[in-house]
């Protein structure tokens, strides 16, 4: 496992491998608000299609 102390080198001294594991983060975080999003949408048409 990679310690912070590693990360906040690699923030310095390796540019392009400190984009990538902050952006795999961040895509992470969007997947995660996606997922949420997708079952709400979901739920709301399921309750709204058991109502006909």
């Amino acid at each position: 496992m990679t310690s912070a102390r590693t990360l906040q080198r690699w923030r310095t001294t390796k540019l392009e491998l400190y984009a990538i594991i902050e952006a795999g983060f961040k895509l992470y975080e969007m997947i995660e608000s996606e997922e949420e999003i997708t079952k709400d949408i979901k739920n709301i048409l399921k309750e709204s299609l058991k109502k006909r």
